[in-house]
């Protein structure tokens, strides 16, 4: 059992492509010193999946939500159905909610308007959000500046050195997962803006398998690289990134 402890604030151990070894993977998980992984729902049937996982594991979290690429699937009563899961008391956030102007695979406008929702929701019921952007910070932050929700987890972030300062002055928390690892990520310079208090660490898995597994499928034990990184560039232990 590794004396690193960690958390993974994001991960999708939900989706089908663990279904074969999900229980290799939690020893693992656990034996690279993995306190707790939050299972991020991008919709509402990966919501209740991974709130499935939470019941099965003590270790496990829940965050659901509706993702903006899955925003055409949102409708009249997509939120009572998540208020019904906050009951469940492994249900720390909703997410994984924002914008994305990069794929469009849901349209914008629907966008918007399943984002601005969701993050009345949450500020209603005072609960944190994870935030998914690409191509869109300027709006993202605009958004959550009018409707103010609680804590704020910016993921797998990939904005710039200022979309990063303005989030951190606003309080919000800033994570960081494998693409930090690449050779021609800007995310090491970007780091260098955030306050390691405000840094927290993912691995999206199963997308964005850190150096040296890049191409391969993530999953929680592999956060270890990323916390190298990071620790490096913040001129930190890997410890004390850890205990942070």
């Amino acid at each position: 059992m590794s004396e690193l402890k960690f958390i993974d604030t994001h991960a999708h151990l939900q989706m089908k492509t663990f279904k074969n070894d999900i229980e290799r993977v939690v020893d693992d998980a656990l034996a690279a010193g993995i306190d707790a992984i939050i299972n991020v729902g991008f919709d509402v049937k990966s919501s209740e999946q991974a709130m499935e996982l939470s019941q099965k594991y003590s270790f496990m979290f829940t965050a659901v939500g509706v993702h903006p690429h899955d925003a055409k699937t949102y409708n009249s009563r997509t939120l009572a159905i998540l208020d019904g899961f906050l009951k469940d008391k492994k249900v720390v956030a909703i997410g994984e909610i924002g914008l994305d102007f990069k794929r469009n695979l849901s349209p914008q406008n629907t966008q918007i308007k399943v984002f601005n929702e969701q993050l009345i929701f949450a500020q209603d019921r005072n609960i944190p959000v994870i935030i998914h952007t690409r191509d869109a910070y300027s709006m993202v932050l605009e958004m959550l500046e009018r409707r103010k929700p609680g804590k704020v987890l910016m993921h797998c972030f990939s904005g710039s050195k200022e979309d990063a300062e303005r989030g951190v002055k606003k309080g919000y928390y800033i994570a960081f997962a494998g693409n930090i690892t690449y050779t021609k990520s800007l995310l090491p310079d970007v780091s260098e803006r955030v306050p390691l208090t405000r840094i927290v660490l993912e691995t999206d898995a199963p997308f964005l398998s850190p150096v040296p597994n890049r191409g391969k499928r993530n999953e929680p034990s592999f956060i270890h690289y990323t916390a190298e990184k990071i620790a490096q560039f913040k001129g930190v232990t890997v410890n004390d990134l850890g205990e942070t």
